[in-house]
């Protein structure tokens, strides 16, 4: 019994224990539930921020390389812009006759220009040979001991500088008589009604301002010889200063006036050296050279118009120049205002009525219509070259005329 009872009592000692146990664990257990539920719940937490960052991340990402895309598509467009306005700018160029082939044509003109000033020296250097040949060799032909040749060698100098000093001298004279046929107009009197109404009677209406002929009538007007244009090594100094046109006919009538003075006694004596089997020396050699040079000259200023086409030429490399300065200066005047309305200093208004400007004078001169050839879209820069191109064409029709 004892043992039975002993089981029992063991028995609810261990229950009680159990029991206590329990209660004693309790709290501990529901710390750690909470524990955990609360890192569970930070973790959620935790996961959704992150998320929430990697999604504002691949935002901004995807914004950044959508701007990149548009800004390279941009880039693409402005480069496909480009090409089309140079593609336009060339078929621009074709209509204006500023294209590549018409520049060829222009540049065959220029060079013809250049030509014919070289022609200038080229007289110059004639003159000059005459005159030493003519100096070289004057010992030769005085020792041939012929009155004739003597003659001609002192009196056909003396004819030359004769000629020139009777020009410069009779030069004044023949400018003022010149003057004065220009002035000449023709005087038309009548009657003013208006004054004839103030005065009640009829008042002479004042003379009308003189008024040139036309063309038909008008002189030559003469050239302005200087001692320069016919006196040996003087004649350098055209070389330096500033070609005028009577420099040009001044130096091609002294070439002709030499060749028929001091040309004509050289030619004699040579004439005589040989038939009298004379010794041919170098200095008549040279003087025969000097002379083939000078004649050719000659000629081809009486019977060509070279000497109005150097003369052309010398105003068109003027026209060129002016040409030149006056597209830098309008370049910089449409900086200037470029920059002015950048700032806001000037009015949208102000420069494009720069613009417009030079869009009238490409269309006057190329003939063009502006409906047809529109050059809104193109560079000043471009616009400003054309410009130059077309005025420098205009400017070689004037040294057309006349050829």
């Amino acid at each position: 019994m004892t043992d039975g009872n002993d089981d029992e009592t063991q028995k609810e000692w261990h229950v009680g224990l159990g029991k206590a146990y329990d209660i004693e664990a309790q709290p501990a257990v529901r710390d750690r539930e909470q524990s955990g539920s609360s890192y569970e719940a930070a973790k959620i937490q935790f996961n959704k921020d992150l998320k929430k960052q990697k999604s504002a991340t691949y935002l901004e990402t995807a914004k950044l390389e959508s701007k990149q895309e548009l800004g390279a598509q941009k880039l693409e467009a402005a480069m496909r812009d480009k090409d089309k306005i140079e593609e336009n700018w060339k078929r621009l160029a074709k209509a204006l006759r500023i294209d590549v082939e018409s520049l060829k044509k222009d540049s065959r003109a220029q060079t013809f220009g250049g030509l014919v000033n070289m022609m200038f020296l080229t007289v110059l250097l004639g003159c000059e040979l005459d005159l030493y040949g003519f100096m070289m060799a004057f010992n030769s032909y005085w020792d041939l001991d012929i009155a004739v040749v003597r003659l001609m060698l002192v009196a056909m100098p003396c004819s030359y500088l004769i000629a020139c000093v009777m020009y410069i001298f009779y030069a004044d004279e023949v400018l003022a008589r010149f003057k004065a046929e220009e002035e000449v107009a023709v005087i038309v009197e009548g009657t003013n009604p208006v004054l004839q109404k103030a005065s009640g009677r009829g008042a002479a209406t004042p003379q009308k301002p003189s008024a040139p002929d036309s063309y038909a009538k008008r002189p030559r007007r003469p050239i302005d010889v200087r001692y320069y244009h016919f006196l040996p090594f003087c004649r350098y100094y055209c070389i330096v200063k500033e070609k005028e046109e009577s420099d040009i006919e001044g130096i091609f009538r002294v070439n002709s006036l030499s060749s028929f003075t001091m040309g004509i006694a050289q030619l004699i004596s040579m004439a005589f050296t040989f038939v009298n089997s004379q010794e041919m020396t170098i200095f008549i050699k040279l003087n025969i050279a000097s002379q083939v040079v000078n004649w050719f000259l000659t000629i081809l200023y009486f019977l060509t118009p070279i000497s109005s086409s150097m003369a052309g030429q010398l105003k068109v490399e003027t026209l060129n120049k002016n040409t030149d300065d006056d597209l830098r200066k309008l370049f910089l005047d449409f900086v200037n205002l470029q920059n002015q309305h950048a700032q806001g200093l000037r009015d949208t208004s102000v420069l494009q009525t720069f613009v417009d400007g030079v869009h009238r004078e490409i269309h006057s001169i190329s003939h063009t219509a502006e409906e047809l050839v529109p050059l809104e879209d193109f560079d000043m820069a471009l616009k400003i070259s054309a410009l130059r191109v077309l005025r420098r064409r205009q400017n070689l029709e004037y040294a057309k005329i006349g050829r």
